[in-house]
């Protein structure tokens, strides 16, 4: 697993000060004998799958241009998770869902 990471200045009575933001970044690789399309999403469990269900359905074409393809033994960095719905990190359940 890779880190990403970076640094801001504060602001207000912490302007001399600096934040650190890391965040997860992960490396998948086809080791199937096909095409596979990847679609990093972020959310709670439920509107994951619900996003999912649409994209199989063909009513959600939301997120058709964020899908990334990889051929046979090709690799990439996942560092951008589109989210499903605003403010779902606050939901109530996310991190029972998790």
């Amino acid at each position: 697993m890779l880190l990403g990471v970076t640094t801001d200045t504060m602001t207000g009575v912490f302007v001399s000060s600096n934040v650190c933001t890391f965040w997860p970044r992960f490396i998948v690789q086809n080791s199937y004998h096909f095409d596979i399309r990847i679609l990093p999403l972020v959310g709670s469990r439920h509107l994951v799958e619900s996003v999912l269900k649409g994209i199989a359905e063909g009513t959600n074409s939301r997120h058709d241009s964020q899908f990334i393809t990889l051929k046979t033994s090709e690799s990439c960095v996942i560092y951008s998770f589109a989210p499903v719905a605003k403010f779902e990190s606050i939901h109530k359940g996310d991190l029972n869902d998790r």
